[in-house]
C-alpha cells in the first residue's frame, strides 16, 4: 500500500532534522521547522503533488540513498514554493521543466549525497529567507572572514563611493556550480529576502581621468581617494569587482584610504592594459591629503593586475574569472582581503592588508 502523502513528507523532515552534515548541523531544525511551517499552510493538493514529486519522480535519476534523494527533493521545491509565494499546484509543463533545472543543478555541484543535502539546506534558507540563518552567516564574514571567504563565494556591486547601506543576501548562482553564493551590493531591488548593512563603498575611478589630471604614466601624485573609517556598526568596506584594475590603499590615523583605479576607458582608447596601469602606480603614487580629515601614514600601496609569470604582488588576469576586495574592521583595525574567482567555479581568498 503507498505510503499516505503527509507521512513520506513527515517522516522526510525527520530525516532533515537529523540527518549528520559536516557544515550546517546547526541549521538542521531551522530547515525543518520552515517546511513543518510550509506544511501548515500549503494546500493538500500541493502538499500531495510535493509528495509524490520526492517519491518517484525525483528519486530515479541515480542510485544513492532514498532518505537523502528525498530530503534533497523536499527542500528544493518546498524552498521554489516558499521563494515565489507559489502554493499552485504546477502544470506538467512548468513541472517538466523545473524538475530538469533542478536535477541539472544537482547533478552540477558534484559529491556525494551528504554534501548535497549540507549544500541545498544552506540554498534553502537563504530561498525561504530565514533571517538567523543570514544573521549567522553576515556574523561569520564580519568575525571570521578570511575563513568565510575561502568557504563561500562573495559578489559585490555598488557604484556610489562613501557611506552606503547595502543588501547582503543568499542566491544561487551557475558559475558557482549551482551552489549558494552570498551578494552585497546597493540595489537588491529583485532580491526578495536580505539583511541591511552599512558599508564604506570605493567607487571605480578612470585611469585616464587620473592620469589626464595629474602626471601621466610617469608618476601620479594627489590621488583622490576614499576615507575608509569604521564608526558604529559601519565596519565593511565593498569595492566593485576586478578585471584588470589596481587598487590603491594607505594607512590613515583614523583608518585607510583607498582608490580603484579602473584602465577599461582608458584602455579602449589606447593599448595601455590592466599591468600597465599597476606597473605605473608601483613607479610611484600619492594621495591627495588636503581633503582628508585624518593624517596619511607609513607607505602608499597598490594591489593590481599583474602579467602573467610577474612574481611580484598583486593577481593575474589571464587564468581568473574576477576578483573581489573586501575590507572588515577587527580588533586590531582594517583587515582587506580578495577573493579570487575561476571561471571553472573554484575561488581562493587571502589576506592583503596588513601584509601577513
Amino acid at each position: 500500500m503507498a505510503k499516505l502523502y503527509d507521512k513520506r513528507l513527515t517522516d522526510t523532515i525527520d530525516f532533515i532534522e537529523t540527518v549528520p552534515l559536516k557544515r550546517n548541523a546547526a541549521c538542521r531544525k531551522d530547515a525543518a521547522d520552515e517546511i513543518r511551517e510550509w506544511m501548515r499552510v500549503a494546500p493538500q493538493g500541493l502538499q500531495q503533488q510535493v509528495s509524490e514529486l520526492i517519491s518517484q519522480g525525483w528519486t530515479t535519476d541515480g542510485a544513492g540513498e532514498r532518505s537523502y534523494r528525498r530530503a534533497l527533493g523536499l527542500l528544493h521545491w518546498v524552498g521554489e514554493s516558499v521563494q515565489w509565494n507559489n502554493y499552485s499546484v504546477m502544470n506538467s509543463t512548468t513541472l517538466a521543466a523545473k524538475q530538469v533545472a533542478a536535477k541539472s543543478a544537482r547533478a552540477a555541484r558534484g559529491g556525494n549525497f551528504g554534501e548535497q543535502l549540507d549544500d541545498s539546506i544552506e540554498i534553502f534558507l537563504g530561498m525561504t529567507g530565514n533571517q538567523a540563518f543570514l544573521d549567522g552567516k553576515f556574523h561569520e564574514l564580519k568575525s571570521t572572514p578570511l575563513a568565510f571567504l575561502n568557504a563561500n563565494r562573495l559578489k559585490i556591486s555598488g557604484a556610489k563611493g562613501g557611506p552606503q547601506t547595502y543588501k547582503f543576501f543568499q542566491y544561487v548562482d551557475t558559475m558557482n556550480k549551482g551552489r549558494a553564493t552570498y551578494g552585497l551590493q546597493s540595489d537588491s531591488k529583485l532580491v526578495k529576502y536580505a539583511r541591511a548593512v552599512e558599508v564604506i563603498n570605493v567607487p571605480a575611478s578612470s585611469f585616464r581621468d587620473t592620469r589626464d589630471k595629474l602626471s601621466g604614466l610617469k608618476g601620479l601624485n594627489n590621488i583622490i581617494g576614499t576615507e575608509v573609517v569604521a564608526t558604529g556598526n559601519r565596519i565593511i568596506m565593498t569595492t566593485t569587482q576586478f578585471t584588470g584594475c589596481s587598487f590603491c590603499m594607505q594607512k590613515t590615523s583614523k583608518g585607510l584610504v583607498a582608490a580603484h583605479m579602473d584602465p577599461e576607458e582608458v584602455a579602449k582608447n589606447t593599448k595601455i592594459t590592466g599591468p600597465d596601469v599597476r606597473d605605473a602606480l608601483l613607479r610611484g603614487f600619492a594621495f591627495d591629503s588636503a581633503g582628508l580629515d585624518s593624517t596619511l601614514q607609513g607607505k602608499a600601496e597598490v594591489y593590481g593586475c599583474k602579467a602573467n609569470g610577474d612574481g611580484g604582488w598583486g593577481y593575474e588576469q589571464a587564468n581568473r574569472n574576477y576578483m573581489t576586495i573586501i575590507g572588515v574592521y577587527l580588533d586590531d583595525g582594517w583587515h582587506l582581503f580578495t577573493q579570487f574567482n575561476a571561471a571553472d567555479g573554484s575561488f581562493k581568498a587571502n589576506q592583503i592588508y596588513p601584509k601577513e
